[in-house]
């Protein structure tokens, strides 16, 4: 049975990570399927046949299905890449699900954006639909599927046209917002402790002050500050259902491999349990943001902290193996 959502799926340099996403959106066989590609850098004149090689993998689709190619012929770069293929999407969809070339789905994944799109279409406090949980928690209360956040997590992620309106890649209007995003900030984590939330509020304002500034290249940033500004939701799987496997020497952010690449993948049992309510949990929320702008283990007890590094250098160990593996 084919997906009847559009897919659309950002890729740029790197075939082998492509060619694993690739064959997760054939497995999931969708009706229409949007191929965003970045150019490559005038610079690297390697980098040309890697782009072409990648634009050579997405030719293989052999399901009924119809597909709009949006290829960069010069680099835009990350952030100006995904920005516009995310606007020339909502041009023909009013819902997508997004996929980049390093975030691998579960099977689950895609029926689970399908149903919950259909489920918050007319909630506009709802603005996201993410298949990562990023962060090692507690499960949501009772047998819920998912619960919610105030960040976008956007490992693997859906969303409706009317939800991105206003997005902004280049936080034009910054100045004029920055005081009332510390206080949302400050608000967000007060959960943590006074000591704590002053950390993650100024590690979110300085990452989004630098996004303003041009000094990081990246668009999800600006989306946070998107979702502060307009107080939206992001709906958080009870499971994580997406590996990236895109840390490594090729990673525009993640050369370094992060305790959130191991992070296990597992599907989540459909149909979905819903929760009874859109209410964000505070402590939840609190420790979403920490965990994502700050070490996650930061404020942890002491053994807690050993027993969390010890098992990162084990999912490391398997990591490498895995990743050095497939690429025979």
């Amino acid at each position: 049975m084919s997906l009847e959502r559009p897919v659309v799926l950002f890729f740029f340099n790197r075939p082998r990570h492509l060619q694993r996403v690739f064959a997760r959106v054939r497995q999931a066989r969708p009706s229409d399927l949007v191929l965003v590609s970045d150019g490559s850098r005038p610079d690297r004149p390697e980098e040309a046949e890697a782009c072409a090689a990648c634009r050579a993998v997405v030719e293989q689709i052999d399901w009924p299905c119809r597909v709009t190619r949006c290829y960069a012929e010069e680099n835009l770069g990350c952030r100006g890449r995904i920005a516009s293929g995310i606007r020339e999407t909502f041009e023909r969809y009013e819902s997508a699900i997004f996929l980049e070339d390093d975030c691998l789905p579960r099977p689950s994944f895609f029926p689970y954006c399908h149903e919950l799109l259909g489920e918050y279409e007319s909630n506009r406090e709802v603005a996201f639909i993410s298949g990562t949980r990023f962060i090692r928690l507690p499960d949501p209360p009772g047998e819920q599927s998912y619960q919610f956040c105030s960040m976008p997590l956007v490992w693997g992620w859906a969303s409706w046209r009317r939800a991105l309106e206003g997005y902004d890649e280049n936080m034009a209007d910054w100045p004029q917002y920055e005081d009332a995003i510390r206080t949302k900030l400050r608000q967000a984590t007060a959960p943590l402790g006074q000591a704590l939330s002053d950390r993650v509020t100024g590690s979110v304002i300085a990452a989004l002050g630098n996004c303003y500034r041009g000094k990081l290249n990246t668009w999800d940033h600006p989306l946070a500050y998107h979702f502060l500004k307009h107080d939206l939701r992001c709906t958080v799987p009870r499971h994580n259902m997406v590996t990236n496997t895109g840390f490594g020497p090729l990673s525009t952010h993640g050369a370094r491999i992060s305790s959130q690449a191991c992070l296990h993948a597992a599907d989540i049992p459909m149909p979905l349990i819903h929760p009874d309510t859109t209410r964000i949990d505070p402590q939840f929320d609190a420790r979403v943001w920490k965990n994502c702008f700050l070490h996650p283990m930061l404020g942890e007890p002491a053994l807690d902290r050993l027993l969390h590094g010890i098992k990162r250098s084990v999912s490391e160990f398997f990591y490498r193996r895995r990743e050095t593996g497939s690429s025979r």
